[in-house]
Protein backbone atom coordinates (compact mmCIF):
# COMPACT_ATOMS: atom_id res chain seq x y z
CA UNK A 1 0.00 0.00 0.00
CA UNK A 2 2.61 2.45 1.02
CA UNK A 3 4.15 1.17 -2.04
CA UNK A 4 1.46 2.21 -4.36
CA UNK A 5 1.39 5.35 -2.71
CA UNK A 6 4.72 6.64 -3.30
CA UNK A 7 4.52 5.72 -6.82
CA UNK A 8 1.59 7.52 -7.35
CA UNK A 9 3.76 10.76 -5.59
CA UNK A 10 6.26 10.42 -7.91
CA UNK A 11 3.99 9.90 -10.63
CA UNK A 12 2.20 13.30 -10.16
CA UNK A 13 5.68 14.90 -9.25
CA UNK A 14 6.82 14.01 -13.15
CA UNK A 15 3.45 15.21 -14.57
CA UNK A 16 3.57 18.39 -12.62
CA UNK A 17 7.49 18.90 -13.75
CA UNK A 18 6.24 17.74 -17.43
CA UNK A 19 3.43 19.94 -17.51
CA UNK A 20 5.39 23.07 -15.86
CA UNK A 21 7.99 23.21 -17.96
CA UNK A 22 10.56 26.20 -17.71
CA UNK A 23 12.64 27.76 -21.16
CA UNK A 24 15.49 30.01 -19.59
CA UNK A 25 16.46 32.09 -22.55
CA UNK A 26 20.51 31.36 -21.80
CA UNK A 27 19.88 27.71 -22.31
CA UNK A 28 19.03 28.18 -25.67
CA UNK A 29 22.21 30.71 -26.45
CA UNK A 30 21.54 34.14 -24.88
CA UNK A 31 24.25 35.45 -23.71
CA UNK A 32 23.06 38.05 -21.30
CA UNK A 33 25.57 40.80 -21.50
CA UNK A 34 23.37 43.52 -22.83
CA UNK A 35 25.89 43.87 -26.01
CA UNK A 36 25.24 40.29 -27.51
CA UNK A 37 22.01 40.52 -29.54
CA UNK A 38 19.84 37.45 -28.02
CA UNK A 39 17.25 38.10 -30.62
CA UNK A 40 17.59 34.86 -32.41
CA UNK A 41 17.69 32.70 -28.70
CA UNK A 42 14.34 34.68 -27.45
CA UNK A 43 13.08 33.27 -30.58
CA UNK A 44 14.11 29.95 -30.35
CA UNK A 45 13.29 30.13 -26.93
CA UNK A 46 9.40 30.80 -27.33
CA UNK A 47 8.50 28.67 -30.52
CA UNK A 48 9.82 25.44 -28.38
CA UNK A 49 7.55 26.56 -25.67
CA UNK A 50 4.60 27.62 -27.83
CA UNK A 51 4.91 24.43 -29.84
CA UNK A 52 5.07 22.12 -26.94
CA UNK A 53 1.40 20.56 -25.60
CA UNK A 54 0.74 20.44 -21.49
CA UNK A 55 0.34 23.19 -19.04
CA UNK A 56 1.94 26.57 -17.46
CA UNK A 57 4.37 26.65 -19.81
CA UNK A 58 7.51 29.48 -18.86
CA UNK A 59 9.64 31.39 -20.63
CA UNK A 60 12.24 32.35 -18.49
CA UNK A 61 14.18 35.73 -18.56
CA UNK A 62 16.36 35.49 -15.64
CA UNK A 63 17.54 37.98 -13.23
CA UNK A 64 20.76 39.83 -13.23
CA UNK A 65 21.40 39.73 -16.75
CA UNK A 66 20.75 42.26 -19.49
CA UNK A 67 19.76 41.25 -22.76
CA UNK A 68 19.89 43.42 -26.09
CA UNK A 69 17.10 42.72 -28.73
CA UNK A 70 16.52 43.77 -32.16
CA UNK A 71 12.62 44.10 -33.15
CA UNK A 72 11.31 40.66 -32.99
CA UNK A 73 7.39 39.01 -32.21
CA UNK A 74 6.64 36.05 -30.60
CA UNK A 75 3.87 34.53 -32.57
CA UNK A 76 0.61 32.35 -31.65
CA UNK A 77 -1.31 30.39 -31.07
CA UNK A 78 0.59 28.48 -28.56
CA UNK A 79 -0.66 24.55 -28.09
CA UNK A 80 -0.43 25.38 -24.17
CA UNK A 81 -3.61 26.95 -23.04
CA UNK A 82 -1.79 28.84 -20.20
CA UNK A 83 1.79 30.52 -20.95
CA UNK A 84 3.97 32.73 -18.93
CA UNK A 85 7.03 35.39 -19.98
CA UNK A 86 8.42 35.40 -16.41
CA UNK A 87 9.96 39.16 -17.05
CA UNK A 88 12.99 39.20 -13.76
CA UNK A 89 16.30 40.61 -16.03
CA UNK A 90 16.18 43.31 -18.29
CA UNK A 91 16.14 44.11 -21.89
CA UNK A 92 17.32 47.17 -23.70
CA UNK A 93 16.78 48.03 -27.43
CA UNK A 94 19.80 49.04 -29.44
CA UNK A 95 22.12 51.76 -28.33
CA UNK A 96 20.08 54.25 -30.87
CA UNK A 97 18.37 54.57 -33.95
CA UNK A 98 20.99 53.58 -36.37
CA UNK A 99 21.47 50.26 -34.87
CA UNK A 100 18.58 48.88 -35.37
CA UNK A 101 17.72 46.29 -37.77
CA UNK A 102 15.00 47.72 -39.46
CA UNK A 103 14.57 51.68 -37.74
CA UNK A 104 10.95 52.03 -39.49
CA UNK A 105 9.51 49.37 -37.85
CA UNK A 106 6.11 50.01 -35.98
CA UNK A 107 6.88 47.78 -33.09
CA UNK A 108 9.91 46.70 -31.19
CA UNK A 109 8.52 43.52 -29.17
CA UNK A 110 5.61 41.93 -30.12
CA UNK A 111 3.30 38.95 -28.54
CA UNK A 112 0.83 38.12 -31.45
CA UNK A 113 -1.93 35.91 -31.21
CA UNK A 114 -1.72 34.30 -27.92
CA UNK A 115 -4.51 32.72 -25.39
CA UNK A 116 -3.91 32.75 -21.71
CA UNK A 117 -0.84 34.98 -22.03
CA UNK A 118 0.95 35.84 -18.67
CA UNK A 119 3.82 38.39 -18.27
CA UNK A 120 4.93 39.42 -15.10
CA UNK A 121 7.75 39.90 -12.84
CA UNK A 122 10.16 42.66 -11.73
CA UNK A 123 11.94 43.27 -14.64
CA UNK A 124 12.64 46.16 -16.57
CA UNK A 125 11.86 47.00 -20.48
CA UNK A 126 14.36 50.16 -22.00
CA UNK A 127 13.63 51.41 -25.27
CA UNK A 128 16.39 53.74 -25.53
CA UNK A 129 14.59 55.79 -27.30
CA UNK A 130 15.84 59.04 -26.88
CA UNK A 131 17.51 59.08 -30.45
CA UNK A 132 13.47 58.97 -32.37
CA UNK A 133 12.84 61.79 -29.93
CA UNK A 134 14.48 64.20 -32.57
CA UNK A 135 12.60 67.23 -33.42
CA UNK A 136 10.45 66.42 -36.48
CA UNK A 137 10.42 62.98 -36.23
CA UNK A 138 6.59 62.18 -36.52
CA UNK A 139 5.41 59.48 -34.39
CA UNK A 140 4.20 57.45 -37.80
CA UNK A 141 7.83 56.59 -37.56
CA UNK A 142 8.44 55.49 -34.41
CA UNK A 143 8.09 52.34 -33.02
CA UNK A 144 5.96 51.19 -30.28
CA UNK A 145 7.99 49.72 -27.02
CA UNK A 146 5.60 46.81 -26.19
CA UNK A 147 2.54 45.66 -28.79
CA UNK A 148 -0.04 42.91 -27.47
CA UNK A 149 -1.92 42.08 -30.90
CA UNK A 150 -5.15 39.55 -30.96
CA UNK A 151 -4.56 38.38 -27.57
CA UNK A 152 -6.89 36.80 -25.09
CA UNK A 153 -7.14 35.99 -21.45
CA UNK A 154 -4.11 38.62 -21.05
CA UNK A 155 -2.25 39.31 -17.85
CA UNK A 156 0.33 42.27 -17.37
CA UNK A 157 2.17 42.32 -13.89
CA UNK A 158 4.80 43.96 -12.16
CA UNK A 159 7.07 44.85 -15.29
CA UNK A 160 8.85 48.54 -15.46
CA UNK A 161 9.21 50.31 -18.90
CA UNK A 162 11.08 53.34 -19.40
CA UNK A 163 12.23 55.46 -22.28
CA UNK A 164 10.33 54.04 -25.03
CA UNK A 165 10.78 55.40 -28.54
CA UNK A 166 6.79 56.16 -29.02
CA UNK A 167 4.23 54.49 -26.84
CA UNK A 168 5.06 51.81 -24.37
CA UNK A 169 2.32 49.55 -24.54
CA UNK A 170 -0.29 48.95 -27.24
CA UNK A 171 -3.31 46.99 -26.76
CA UNK A 172 -5.36 45.82 -29.95
CA UNK A 173 -7.76 43.61 -31.13
CA UNK A 174 -7.55 42.12 -27.70
CA UNK A 175 -10.32 41.27 -25.13
CA UNK A 176 -10.29 40.32 -21.40
CA UNK A 177 -7.07 42.17 -20.44
CA UNK A 178 -5.14 42.81 -16.71
CA UNK A 179 -2.71 45.06 -16.61
CA UNK A 180 -1.42 45.04 -12.73
CA UNK A 181 1.03 47.22 -11.15
CA UNK A 182 3.21 48.02 -13.63
CA UNK A 183 5.19 51.29 -14.30
CA UNK A 184 6.02 53.49 -17.14
CA UNK A 185 8.22 56.04 -17.36
CA UNK A 186 9.64 58.37 -20.05
CA UNK A 187 11.81 61.90 -19.46
CA UNK A 188 9.89 65.34 -19.71
CA UNK A 189 11.70 65.65 -23.23
CA UNK A 190 9.91 62.81 -24.89
CA UNK A 191 7.35 63.29 -27.10
CA UNK A 192 4.17 61.16 -27.84
CA UNK A 193 5.38 58.82 -25.36
CA UNK A 194 1.85 57.20 -23.97
CA UNK A 195 2.04 55.45 -21.44
CA UNK A 196 -0.89 52.34 -22.66
CA UNK A 197 -2.90 53.03 -25.90
CA UNK A 198 -5.94 50.43 -26.51
CA UNK A 199 -7.57 49.90 -29.60
CA UNK A 200 -10.81 47.44 -30.41
CA UNK A 201 -10.20 45.92 -27.40
CA UNK A 202 -12.77 44.31 -24.66
CA UNK A 203 -12.67 44.03 -21.14
CA UNK A 204 -8.84 46.14 -20.50
CA UNK A 205 -8.81 46.84 -16.87
CA UNK A 206 -5.82 48.76 -15.37
CA UNK A 207 -4.85 48.51 -11.59
CA UNK A 208 -2.72 49.72 -9.05
CA UNK A 209 -0.48 51.69 -12.13
CA UNK A 210 2.39 54.36 -12.27
CA UNK A 211 2.29 56.28 -15.44
CA UNK A 212 4.72 58.83 -15.22
CA UNK A 213 4.93 60.26 -19.15
CA UNK A 214 5.45 63.69 -19.62
CA UNK A 215 2.14 63.13 -22.34
CA UNK A 216 0.08 61.80 -19.57
CA UNK A 217 0.89 64.59 -17.17
CA UNK A 218 0.18 67.35 -19.65
CA UNK A 219 -3.52 65.47 -20.35
CA UNK A 220 -4.05 65.57 -16.56
CA UNK A 221 -2.70 69.26 -16.37
CA UNK A 222 -5.49 70.22 -19.22
CA UNK A 223 -8.19 68.80 -17.94
CA UNK A 224 -7.88 69.97 -14.33
CA UNK A 225 -6.82 73.36 -16.15
CA UNK A 226 -10.26 72.77 -17.96
CA UNK A 227 -12.07 71.65 -14.92
CA UNK A 228 -10.80 75.12 -12.93
CA UNK A 229 -12.20 77.01 -15.68
CA UNK A 230 -15.29 75.66 -16.04
CA UNK A 231 -15.61 76.13 -12.17
CA UNK A 232 -14.40 79.82 -12.80
CA UNK A 233 -16.72 80.53 -15.44
CA UNK A 234 -19.52 78.88 -13.06
CA UNK A 235 -18.93 80.61 -10.26
CA UNK A 236 -18.80 84.17 -12.17
CA UNK A 237 -21.89 83.49 -13.76
CA UNK A 238 -23.73 82.81 -10.67
CA UNK A 239 -21.88 85.98 -9.33
CA UNK A 240 -23.31 88.00 -12.23
CA UNK A 241 -27.05 86.53 -11.74
CA UNK A 242 -26.86 87.39 -8.24
CA UNK A 243 -25.73 90.90 -8.91
CA UNK A 244 -28.65 91.72 -11.66
CA UNK A 245 -31.24 90.18 -9.31
CA UNK A 246 -30.39 92.21 -6.76
CA UNK A 247 -29.61 95.39 -9.50
CA UNK A 248 -33.48 94.54 -10.82
CA UNK A 249 -34.64 94.40 -6.82
CA UNK A 250 -33.61 97.71 -6.15
CA UNK A 251 -34.49 98.93 -9.44
CA UNK A 252 -38.36 97.96 -8.27
CA UNK A 253 -37.71 99.42 -4.80
CA UNK A 254 -36.99 102.89 -6.15
CA UNK A 255 -39.65 102.12 -8.87
CA UNK A 256 -42.18 101.60 -5.97
CA UNK A 257 -41.13 104.70 -3.57
CA UNK A 258 -41.67 107.13 -6.54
Amino acid sequence: MELKFAVLVLTLLYCGLVNAQIYDVLKFGAKGDGTTDDSKAFVEAWKSMCSSGGENKTLLIPSENTFLLQPLVFQGPCKSSSVQVQFDGKIVAPINKAAWTDSETQIWVGFNGIIGLTVTGSGMIDGRGSSFWEPGLSASKRPTQLRFQGCSNLQIIGITSVNSPRNHISISNCKDVDITKIELVAPDLSPNTDGVNIADSSNVNIFDTKIGTVWEVLEKMEKNLKLRMFSWLIAFLIRLIMELELRHGRMEKDMQEI
